[in-house]
């Protein structure tokens, strides 16, 4: 879910999860998005994640395989993100992503871990 608040010079900045760094609109990343001016709706963007993830395949605890080719697709994606102006003018954001791969009961595959980040 996209999260926004305005920082000191009243921008508005919005932080959300982010499929168009992918053609095939597979993996995600997240981006903040801040208004070039502030009630200009314009805004300029971001991306805060170092690591995209890829949601249709290798889910280790919330997987359903739905399609041949999304073997073991997550079924549980995004509900925990948030971002917060900071009094310097920037935004820290926090947001869940699958980069992550853990092993349990003698299958391996991602789980879905928090992070946090900085952006101008």
């Amino acid at each position: 879910m996209p999260w926004s608040a305005y920082d000191t010079s009243g921008k508005l900045r919005i932080g959300y999860f982010d499929r168009s760094y992918d053609s095939a609109n597979h993996v995600y990343g997240y981006t903040v998005a801040t208004e070039i001016s502030s009630q200009s709706l314009t805004f300029t963007t971001a991306q805060v994640t170092t690591t995209l993830s890829d949601p249709t395949k290798g889910d280790r605890w919330f997987a359903r395989s739905v399609h041949t080719g999304f073997d073991f697709a997550t079924a549980f994606l995004g509900d925990y993100s948030n971002i917060a102006a900071t009094a310097d003018g920037h935004v820290v954001a926090y947001w869940t992503d699958m980069r992550e791969d853990i092993t349990f009961a003698g299958r391996t595959g991602h789980g879905e871990d928090a992070y946090f980040g900085r952006a101008s």
